[in-house]
């Protein structure tokens, strides 16, 4: 399954603003309506996410500086607990908390951007900015 990251960085048409014109796709819309749910699930989310929403809100503040990225892993933290349904958890015991917590913190590590890995050695890695600075472009991406 694409995490929300992946999807909202996928190229798409847009006709209004020219073809080939990239925009970002609001998915956690679509995720939550395809992924069934009891009314009663339904109203504990709208109970639970206002007690998870600051935690994972400094986590992904922790995760990463870029605004975009943290709104859409705090969108996976929303997405991930509609599907827990919360209306399965007691949120009076520490250890469903604790549990709920957890789960939600693990998806949003798992949907965190990623930087590139250069598996080169320090002295390669400064060979390679000297010829890409004499080069004036990037030589590996």
């Amino acid at each position: 399954m694409k995490s929300l990251y992946d999807l909202a960085r996928e190229p798409s048409r847009d006709a209004a603003s020219g073809a080939g014109a990239l925009r970002r796709q609001s998915t956690l819309k679509q995720r939550l309506l395809t992924t069934p749910i009891t009314v009663q699930g339904a109203l504990a989310y709208t109970q639970a996410w206002p007690e998870f929403e600051p935690m994972m809100k400094r986590f992904a503040r922790l995760v990463t500086p870029n605004r975009s990225d943290r709104e859409i892993l705090v969108e996976e933290a929303q997405a991930e607990l509609w599907h827990l349904d919360p209306s399965r958890f007691d949120f009076t015991r520490d250890a469903d908390r604790r549990y709920v917590r957890g789960a939600l913190i693990v998806r949003m590590w798992e949907a965190r951007p990623r930087e590139p890995k250069r598996l080169l050695s320090p002295e390669a890695e400064v060979a390679l900015e000297i010829v890409e600075s004499y080069l004036g472009t990037k030589v590996m991406s």
